[in-house]
């Protein structure tokens, strides 16, 4: 998962943020990704966690809610900001 890490760490730079979105948007789509994706969360940067909410609420399932709620929580209010907006995003794609 070595590009994995390396498309997360784009999330902290403002040149290619929107290209590593986009490329984890994509691969996120799979559930497996995404529980790798999970733990990562507790010690991303704050980009990172904002970058990753983005994610999660574009492609994410189910089994990201608990995730969203608890970036929805966050102490910073910026990624607390884009945890609840993500959740909205995904709650409303969700049947």
């Amino acid at each position: 998962f070595a590009p994995l890490r390396y498309l997360i760490n784009t999330l902290n730079l403002k040149v290619n943020k929107g290209t590593a979105v986009a490329y984890l948007t994509e691969v996120a789509r799979e559930a497996n990704v995404r529980q790798v994706l999970y733990p990562l969360l507790a010690r991303a940067t704050k980009e990172e966690r904002i970058g990753l909410s983005t994610v999660l609420g574009r492609a994410g399932d189910a089994d990201a809610v608990p995730y969203l709620q608890m970036l929805s929580m966050d102490p910073d209010p910026d990624v607390a900001a884009e945890g609840l907006r993500s959740l909205r995003t995904l709650r409303a794609r969700l049947p």
